[in-house]
């Protein structure tokens, strides 16, 4: 499920139309605006983390609903504001992409 949420979010922002003028242009944009919104939420939830666990005593299990329920607001966000897109590429499997990720992972989790 969360695959499918970060897919759509990206698929929200990233998406740029073929047929639409500059939609390269769009796409860097996009980009650019993820990227940011990235290392913004990176540096904030650092510094709100702390924050929180110095507010709440200590109480790891307040700290961490923060989190899921910014997720939460994230899913609902997306399933109700990103449109389906009504046409839909032919799909393939990207088999040589998936073989490197599968190798890279296995090496990064066996030490």
């Amino acid at each position: 499920m969360s695959g499918r949420i970060h897919q759509r979010s990206l698929a929200g922002l990233l998406h740029a139309h073929p047929r639409l003028p500059d939609g390269a242009a769009r796409t860097r944009r996009a980009a650019g605006v993820l990227v940011g919104a990235l290392e913004f939420g990176v540096i904030a939830g650092a510094l709100a983390a702390g924050a929180l666990v110095e507010a709440f005593a200590g109480q790891l299990q307040i700290v961490l609903l923060v989190p899921a329920l910014a997720v939460s607001a994230c899913w609902f966000a997306i399933r109700f504001g990103v449109p389906e897109s009504s046409e839909r590429s032919g799909r393939r499997l990207d088999t040589g992409g998936f073989a490197l990720l599968a190798v890279g992972l296995l090496f990064i989790t066996s030490g």
